[in-house]
């Protein structure tokens, strides 16, 4: 079964989960930056992946390059594998910019960790999560990592709703908003403005 490696549960926090990667963002605030995690037990390099987790982990960078670059606006990603300390495999994906505490030199050990205040992490989790729901990303509890989805209430968070149904809004959402199904009991409703 997959476990989580101690240290990088120490030094992140769950954002969600793609078909192959656990999403982390990591503590250090001094970057954006999220860390993939394959779920899968003792592989320790990319090309211990069978042929289509090589591909879906391609994939799944790629989308979170992406989404990076546009979320924060990124002169650079930097995205890597290591794992000299942790030798579970996982990549790094930073936003890097040419004011950042490190430019143009690799992050590692340039400058302390920066703590985020809990509000500012709270708000860069929400911004990758909206950004990235969807297309078989889904959000996970923190406490635990399974799929988060509470029919029962109605949220509004930067223009997602979830609903059990789309019935359960009224009519005039109906012309407004697009209805995705996440699983047979809840509905993502996004908002086409």
């Amino acid at each position: 079964m997959f476990e989580l490696h101690p240290r990088l549960a120490q030094d992140s926090v769950v954002v969600g989960r793609f078909p192959l990667s656990l999403l982390l963002l990591s503590r250090d605030a001094n970057y954006p930056w999220c860390i993939l995690v394959p779920e899968r037990e003792e592989v320790f390099e990319i090309h211990h992946l069978s042929e289509e987790d090589q591909l879906q982990l391609i994939r799944e960078s790629c989308r979170l390059s992406e989404v990076m670059t546009s979320l924060f606006d990124a002169h650079k990603m930097n995205v890597a594998a290591l794992g000299n300390i942790v030798r579970q495999l996982h990549l790094h994906h930073i936003a890097r910019f040419v004011d950042d505490p490190a430019w143009p030199q690799p992050i590692w050990g340039k400058v302390p960790m920066a703590t985020y205040e809990p509000v500012v992490m709270e708000d860069r989790i929400k911004r990758l999560q909206n950004a990235l729901v969807g297309d078989g990303f889904e959000l996970l509890n923190q406490a635990n990592c399974t799929p988060v989805c509470n029919p029962k209430k109605t949220r509004v968070n930067a223009g997602f709703f979830w609903a059990e149904k789309v019935g359960e809004l009224k009519a005039p959402f109906l012309s407004v908003f697009s209805a995705v199904a996440l699983s047979r009991r809840c509905w993502l409703v996004w908002l086409l403005t």
